[in-house]
């Protein structure tokens, strides 16, 4: 995502292409995928963490 908005703003700075408006709907995906990226991830730290202070059960 980061990419494809890097070249909407290049494209758009040279006046090769006037692609702005997808830039205004991409720009906002790539903030939405960020904080998914983020809870996720945070999610699976605290899943770890948990699992490894967990007491260990012998059988």
């Amino acid at each position: 995502m980061d990419l494809i908005e890097g070249v909407i703003q290049v494209l758009a700075l040279t006046e090769m292409a006037d692609m702005l408006e997808l830039k205004a709907y991409i720009t906002p995906l790539k903030s939405g995928l960020f904080i998914t990226g983020l809870i996720i991830t945070l999610a699976g730290w605290a899943k770890w963490l948990f699992l490894r202070l967990k007491p260990q059960q012998y059988q």
